[in-house]
């Protein structure tokens, strides 16, 4: 209560039993906050005034109140404390999961470990998928064109400096909306912080922006017909150079709209010979693909008996992880029915405790309308509401980080596990279905007006009990 009201009502020569009650009621309030009231004064004087009758009407409306709140404040902090424990326990599995997740994953930051007939066999198709490969040619002609235009930039003299001069120029309209709709996309950035805007010349663009000319959209003809459009004899120049290496004397015959075409194309051998788009180096030291998977790290091979014969299986080596480990991966948790059942029960009890907790946070809100007692707002909790949202978040990026390479032997596949732990995880409910609806809010207040006793504690905890049963539903 503001000083201003409190001593207005202690100045008044009469009160009424509703006035002294809630003086009564705002210095019991404080107490229960730690909190001094504005105005010094004792409940019994203001008790002691009143007539016989009103004593008796003020014990039985508002003397039960402090106990009832008391009551009520100890099971709000009990059910706060078991809610908190709930959660913990809820976050120790997800923490489990990934951890146990992030050890599988581990083995693919080592040399992939192989017999020797399946690194063949992996070698084998590796460099047959890049024999297959054919490399278009206008790509060829962009990238001498940022080789030789990097070297002009450094300073250094180039065959094309006379062209790079002509770069200088504004981009036009159609091309500024082209390269601003590809940063937009998010896909590329600039380099240095460079900003792209109207005033932005060609020379610019190449030189700082220069990955959205190897865009894999479908803008990419539009990328190399605004290259076409705005340097078609520095484009030319650079293709007449590459004419001369043996297997490429055909682009001399080619027009500018031939360059563009997909269907031109420089084939594998051709490119291997003359060392072309790292094709010699793509196939001499190949990163070989095994399983579905890059082996970035490398590949060891194994011959003979040098590994238990039990870890080899068809040529293919399998690991092995530390039982406590495997019992904590998807794999594990999906065979186990007792953590499942243990989770099913702690995200029950969340949904059931996270309502329990409104119910007590909205039966204070209706003390405060009722009383008129604003500070007993102040009684409510943090309910952990973003702690709650960081766990939902979370089940989506731990069950994320399951992968499956082939490691195990008996190992699931990537999308079922993660669809299924995901399930298993998942509260299935969301922040707004632990709050009341405005109809059970509204009943609740109906159910508390409508008590036809003098208690006002008993009044209140109609409402309390009607959501208390929504909370248990």
């Amino acid at each position: 209560m503001k000083a201003t009201e409190i001593k207005k009502l202690l100045a008044k020569e009469k009160r009424t039993v509703d006035e002294v009650g809630k003086l009564f009621l705002a210095l019991t309030l404080s107490q229960k906050l730690h909190e001094d009231l504005p105005v010094e004064y004792t409940a019994y004087d203001l008790i002691e005034q009143l007539e016989r009758e009103e004593k008796d009407v003020f014990f039985d409306r508002y003397s039960g109140v402090p106990a009832f709140i008391s009551s009520m404040l100890k099971d709000y902090e009990s059910t706060i404390k078991s809610y908190a424990s709930v959660l913990m326990k809820y976050e120790a599995h997800i923490a489990t999961l990934e951890e146990a997740e992030f050890s599988y994953y581990a083995l693919s930051l080592q040399p992939r470990i192989l017999t020797k007939k399946a690194y063949e066999e992996a070698l084998k198709e590796t460099r047959a998928k890049i024999e297959a490969e054919a490399y278009p040619l206008m790509q060829l002609i962009k990238s001498g064109l940022h080789t030789q235009l990097e070297k002009h930039n450094n300073g250094e003299e180039t065959p094309y400096s006379d062209y790079f001069e002509q770069l200088n120029k504004k981009i036009s309209t159609e091309h500024y909306s082209l390269y601003a709709g590809i940063l937009e996309e998010g896909l590329y950035a600039a380099f240095d912080g460079y900003e792209l805007t109207e005033d932005s010349t060609y020379r610019e663009v190449l030189t700082y922006i220069p990955n959205i000319f190897y865009i894999t959209s479908n803008l990419l003809k539009d990328i190399d017909f605004s290259l076409l459009e705005t340097c078609p004899e520095l484009l030319k120049a650079i293709a007449e150079h590459y004419s001369q290496l043996n297997g490429l004397e055909y682009i001399k015959d080619l027009s500018l709209s031939d360059y563009a075409d997909p269907h031109q194309v420089i084939p594998f051998k051709t490119a291997y010979d003359l060392d072309l788009f790292r094709a010699k180096k793509d196939y001499d030291s190949p990163t070989i693909r095994y399983k579905g998977q890059f082996l970035f790290h490398g590949a060891a091979v194994i011959e003979g008996n040098a590994f238990p014969l039990a870890q080899v299986k068809d040529d293919i080596y399998y690991y092995t992880l530390p039982e406590s480990i495997m019992r904590n991966m998807a794999e594990g948790i999906l065979q186990n029915e007792s953590v499942q059942a243990e989770i099913l029960r702690l995200k029950k009890f969340l949904k059931m405790a996270g309502k329990l907790l409104n119910a007590h946070a909205y039966t204070l809100d209706l003390m405060a309308e009722i009383t008129g007692l604003k500070d007993y707002k102040k009684l409510k909790k943090d309910h952990m509401d973003a702690y709650l949202e960081g766990l939902m978040a979370r089940v989506e990026s731990a069950t994320g980080v399951i992968e499956r390479m082939g490691f195990l032997e008996n190992e699931g596949e990537t999308k079922d596990l993660r669809e299924r732990v995901k399930d298993i995880l998942d509260l299935k409910f969301k922040l707004k279905d632990i709050y009341f609806t405005a109809k059970e809010k509204a009943e609740a207040k109906k159910l508390c007006y409508a008590y036809e006793g003098e208690e006002l504690e008993d009044k209140v905890n109609e409402a309390l009990e009607y959501l208390k049963g929504c909370a248990n539903t």
